[in-house]
């Protein structure tokens, strides 16, 4: 298991979150969190904790790109 995920101790990741303050900064932890669990296959959840960065920070590019490629790499593996 991802070491990010195996510190929590079973702990769900956006309990970290709500620490943050700053809504950018919120929202690049919340990507780093999609980015992760897309790493370890949980596309469902990236795609929740990247919609969740787009809900503090619109403006932010890559968290559309991550649902992009996750929209994507669905619709291959159903394809092809």
């Amino acid at each position: 298991m991802n070491s990010f995920f195996s510190t929590a101790k079973g702990r769900r990741p956006s309990k970290f979150v709500g620490l943050e303050t700053d809504k950018y900064k919120k929202a690049k932890i919340l990507l780093k969190i999609a980015n992760r669990f897309k790493k370890i296959g949980r596309k469902v959840s990236a795609r929740t904790y990247a919609s969740r960065a787009l809900s503090n920070q619109p403006s932010l590019g890559r968290a559309y790109l991550l649902i992009a490629s996750l929209y994507a790499d669905s619709a291959q593996r159903w394809t092809g």
